[in-house]
């Protein structure tokens, strides 16, 4: 793992330094290889020049890149430095200069740069907080420049032609805040006192200056209002600066009045606050009952105590030099404020008009200067160390104008194509809009009105609330035009109540107005959320009893297919899912859901659920459309109607597809729905063209690897839900996948949370009598030959990745980690020479010994392989060390003799090991028999192993069950085990996690990842 670094040193201002180190060399030191003493020396650890431009550049491509180097008092045990997760004792730590090599990068390129850096970990790489503090300081900078805080840097002399931030009373809390979070790191210089403070605030001014220069000499910065009239001297001065000069030299002042007006107004400007006890602060106070006008208070506010306020007229009242209020004494109150609102009056000129009395107290504000004071010039004061209160009001985001849709069911005007279900495709609801804001709603009519009068501050229900009506009236123009003639469909209606906007930044509510759609809308989108949904009765006809969780499920799948949407129960392995919808299936017979059913299963599960609808519902008659024999053509038709379900595999819905297609379904089940998770295949197709009143779907993992495949299953649920695949890509794959975009994750589970049941078996609220799971890592060592192979692979891998390019080089990088996987199982499983012993293999070698604990326990185990050819000789050999017999269950097993095998297995004087291909024997299967699960060789998708895993850890599990993850020390499995287990819980929430990220490696990055830590082979073999 390389660890990256970066600090700034004032000294050099331009730039900020990069280093790091290489966690990978960690390995060596705990072997017993220490590095020399170190005194000023270079670091053990530290990345070389090359590969932190190799790093830096592979982000963002930089130019202008400098090698240098840095020298910081670290700690170290001994004489060896500290690894960024290590600690000591005082009695052990000490403190030595050490050097890094540096790569000094020009700060106008960190605006690029550090953005490009995920936090956190990311392909073997640590971005340190030093790198996320140094990311918060560069938007405090761009904060700066957006919001006009900044001035001419100012020296005894005067302006030298620099750019520096000028912080506010606000603003200069957030400076000590952010410099208080300092990574010591970025501070720990040997040879100078710097504070962070100081390095925060130089780092700071160094970037609004580099943004300021370039955009100004490029005539890409606006001026505002302000600046153009002349009424600020420092938009005076940033004209006459960087005026109107034609050639590439940079312009100099030719006015002198204006030099010296400009840096006495400057040199006020940047005064510290804190160097008086009090300033002026201005209150906007609004109309009452005696007037009908805003107005601005003037008054003296104490800085050690802001609630501390002395009215103007206390001030004139006195004509001393100095007063004395509630036991604090003022100097010179009058003069200073006079100077405050001489300095105020620049911001907002009409305050001049105050000025012109001997002793101002307040200020009358006109109708149409209420708004610019408060949008415009109140931030500004705030920033120029002049206080403003403001009304609550003016603060408050719940008063913020909401669209209100009211909609209303359209049955009259078309029903809907699928029978009786409220939110379909074809549904249309009928609305009316009125605006909302806070507690009080204006009706479109009178919305109208107010758009007339065009004020941005409007008086409603006795409060005054700040919007724009022009610009909600046109934004309310664009949505009529997207749903004309007062109609929108169910399912817009409902995708917009979810997500709460429009997706142009308009915010919406949406409510029912009648009984049947103020009901729907309020299960749906309320608080209360599906506690509406009612209670569905187990029928008699179901030969078994539900948990309480699945009496819930029944319920709730009721409820979403009663009102025509598609509903996916996404329950944990082994939470029973099975039971849940066979017992659905039963109840929707007594509410009149008599037509055919079709249930699409893998062809491994079609046995499993034979075998379970017989025992609870044996009512039910099944037809299975499987096999050589099976019924094609005319003959079709009259089976579904001869059985209440049919039966069949997701190959065969394709290869029948003709057949499968001219059936109107009354309900369609998806089993292990994960089958159809890439849209674009063959199989995904076929099962998208199927017609049906009612969908359903059912999988553990509804995102294995992609979130397109959550798209694939929710287009078969609710198609045209979740718009175009390309359009999803756009507004959630990429900024959920690629850029970690949470308000898109946030917008992306409330689209779908209605649809998608998701309990899992970690839930003690849901499931209370599972007993433990214990995860462990087993490492093991490989052996000589092994070692050997590895490396050649690696060279050999490299080499071919090196030159390749797009789909060829993904595909060399793909065949290389099934490679990895079988040398590190065994040199057999690679070389396929046929001679599999146990000395060979370090990792076979660690499985025997385990396997001969299990053995003696008289417990039993499952063993997951990918492998199936590996896994057949597995057999045979474990056989023949242990004398007993051993199950193999791989892809190719005919269905009875796999329905067999697990009967055999369950029985408890059965086969005491059973040994699993991973895809075939990962699903669908009861396996509680087994205490012990094996992964031989890793999967390396947190989702499909924990599917695997759970084969064993399931509802009627009695036992503890021990996980073991066997792991080849050194290799590539220890370090996409560490990145695995970090992502780990993206699989059970909206990302999942698979291999395909290896394949956009750099060859660098490949090398780091394959290469083999020499220190951990074993013996020779």
């Amino acid at each position: 793992m390389r660890y990256l670094y970066a600090c700034y040193n004032p000294v050099h201002p331009d730039a900020l330094l990069f280093f790091g180190e290489d966690r990978g060399e960690k390995i060596h030191k705990k072997r017993g290889r220490k590095p020399k003493n170190i005194t000023r020396t270079l670091h053990p650890y530290s990345l070389s020049y090359e590969r932190l431009i190799e790093l830096l550049t592979h982000y963002h491509q930089i130019d202008d890149l400098k090698e240098t180097d840095v020298s910081l008092l670290l700690p170290v045990k001994g004489s060896v430095p500290l690894l960024p997760d290590e600690t000591g004792t005082e009695e052990e730590l000490s403190f030595i200069p050490i050097k890094y090599p540096a790569v000094a990068v020009p700060v106008n390129s960190l605006f690029l740069l550090l953005p490009s850096f995920v936090k956190g970990h990311e392909d073997g790489i640590v971005f340190t907080d030093s790198i996320d503090f140094y990311q918060t300081a560069c938007n405090f900078s761009l904060e700066c420049i957006v919001r006009e805080m900044y001035l001419p840097h100012i020296t005894p002399s005067g302006p030298d032609g620099r750019w520096a931030a000028f912080f506010g009373l606000q603003e200069q809390e957030r400076l000590r805040t952010l410099a208080s979070a300092m990574p010591g790191i970025c501070f720990a210089f040997p040879d100078r006192d710097v504070s962070p403070i100081n390095i925060v605030h130089t780092f700071i001014d160094s970037c609004v200056n580099s943004v300021l220069k370039s955009a100004l000499h490029t005539r890409k910065i606006p001026l505002t209002g302000r600046a153009k009239s002349g009424s600020n001297p420092a938009s005076l001065w940033i004209i006459q600066l960087w005026g109107e000069e034609k050639d590439d030299s940079e312009p100099i002042l030719q006015d002198p009045d204006l030099i010296k007006k400009g840096v006495e107004w400057l040199s006020e400007a940047a005064r510290d606050p804190q160097s008086r006890p009090f300033t002026t602060c201005l209150r906007l106070v609004e109309p009452s009952e005696a007037s009908e006008q805003f107005k601005i208070e003037f008054l003296l506010q104490a800085h050690d105590d802001p609630s501390l306020v002395i009215p103007a007229e206390q001030i004139w009242k006195k004509r001393s030099s100095s007063i004395t209020y509630l036991n604090k004494r003022f100097d010179r109150p009058q003069e200073q404020m006079l100077a405050d609102l001489y300095r105020a009056r620049t911001i907002f000129p009409p305050l001049e008009e105050a000025l012109r009395s001997r002793a101002p107290v307040e200020f009358i504000l006109a109708s149409d200067q209420v708004y610019p004071f408060l949008h415009e010039a109140a931030p500004l004061l705030q920033q120029c160390n002049i206080p403003v209160l403001l009304p609550a009001w003016w603060k408050d985001t719940s008063k913020r104008p909401v669209l209100r849709l009211s909609v209303s069911s359209n049955r009259n005007k078309k029903k809907s194509a699928q029978g009786s279900g409220f939110f379909t495709l074809e549904t249309i609801l009928l609305y009316k809009w009125e605006i909302s804001i806070g507690d009080v709603t204006i009706p479109a009519e009178e919305f109208l009105k107010l758009v007339d009068l065009k004020m941005p501050l409007v008086h409603i229900g006795g409060k005054w609330v700040a919007f724009s009506p022009q610009d909600i009236k046109k934004a309310i123009a664009t949505f009529q035009k997207q749903y004309p003639q007062g109609m929108i469909g169910a399912m817009d209606a409902l995708r917009l109540g979810l997500t709460g906007t429009d997706g142009a930044g308009l915010s919406i509510e949406v409510t029912g107005s009648d009984t049947e759609s103020k009901s729907l809308f309020t299960s749906l989108l309320g608080d209360e959320g599906t506690r509406r949904m009612g209670v569905v009765k187990v029928p008699d006809s179901f030969k078994g009893e539900l948990r309480p969780y699945q009496g819930k499920g029944l319920s709730w799948l009721s409820f979403i297919t009663r009102l025509g949407l598609g509903a996916c129960l996404a329950d944990d392995m082994g939470l029973g899912k099975t039971v849940q919808l066979i017992a659905y299936i039963l109840a929707g017979q007594k509410q009149g859901m008599n037509g055919p059913i079709l249930l699409i299963c893998p062809m491994s599960l079609i046995g499993n659920w034979q075998r379970e609808l017989v025992r609870f519902a044996p009512g039910l008659s099944v037809y299975i459309h499987h096999g050589t024999g099976r019924t094609l053509q005319d003959g079709f038709m009259g089976l579904v109607k001869e059985h209440n379900v049919v039966l069949s595999t997701y190959q065969l819905v394709y290869r029948d597809n003709t057949l499968f297609e001219s059936v109107p379904w009354d309900l369609i089940v998806l089993d292990e729905a994960q089958n159809i998770k890439n849209s674009e295949t063959l199989q995904a197709k076929a099962v998208r063209s199927l017609t049906g009143e009612r969908k359903i779907a059912l999988t553990g993992t509804p995102v294995e690897n992609r979130l397109t495949e959550l798209w694939s299953i929710m287009e078969f649920l609710n198609p045209g839900y979740l718009g175009a695949e390309k359009a999803f890509e756009r507004a959630y794959s990429i900024p959920i996948e690629k850029y970690h975009d949470s308000e898109a994750s946030i917008r992306l589970k409330k689209l779908v949370q209605p649809f998608i049941m998701r309990r899992v078996k970690t839930d003690r609220s849901i499931i209370t009598d599972l007993p433990e799971k214990n995860v462990m890592r087993r490492y093991c060592t490989l052996t000589q030959e092994q070692a050997t192979l590895y490396q050649a692979m690696v060279e050999s891998i490299l080499t071919e990745v090196a030159d390749a390019e797009g789909i060829a080089r993904r595909a060399k990088i793909l065949t290389a980690l099934i490679r990895f996987k079988q040398i590190c199982n065994h040199p057999d499983a690679f070389l396929d020479d046929g001679n599999l012993i146990t000395a060979r293999s370090g990792k076979i070698s660690l499985l025997f010994s385990l396997l001969e604990d299990v053995i003696a326990a008289g417990d039993a185990a499952i063993l997951f392989t990918q492998f199936p050819t590996f896994g057949q000789r597995l057999v045979s050999l474990i056989e023949k060390t242990f004398g007993e017999e051993v199950l193999f269950l791989h892809g190719k097993t005919p269905r009875t003799i796999r329905d067999e095998m697990v009967q055999r297995f369950s029985h408890p004087h059965g086969p005491k090991l059973f040994v699993l291909s991973l895809k075939a024997g990962g699903v669908g299967l009861n396996l509680i028999r087994a205490s012990h699960v094996f992964h031989i060789d890793r999967w390396w998708n947190p989702a499909v192993e924990d599917q695997a895993t759970d084969r064993a850890y399931r509802i009627g599990q009695q036992q503890n069950v021990s996980v073991h993850l066997l792991i080849s020390t050194g290799t590539i499995e220890e370090r996409i085990d560490a990145m695995m287990e970090e992502k780990r819980s993206l699989a059970g929430s909206i990302i999942g996690t698979g291999e395909d990220w290896v394949t956009s490696l750099s060859t660098d990055e490949l090398r780091d990842l394959f290469t083999l830590r020499g220190e951990l082979i074993g013996g020779e073999s």
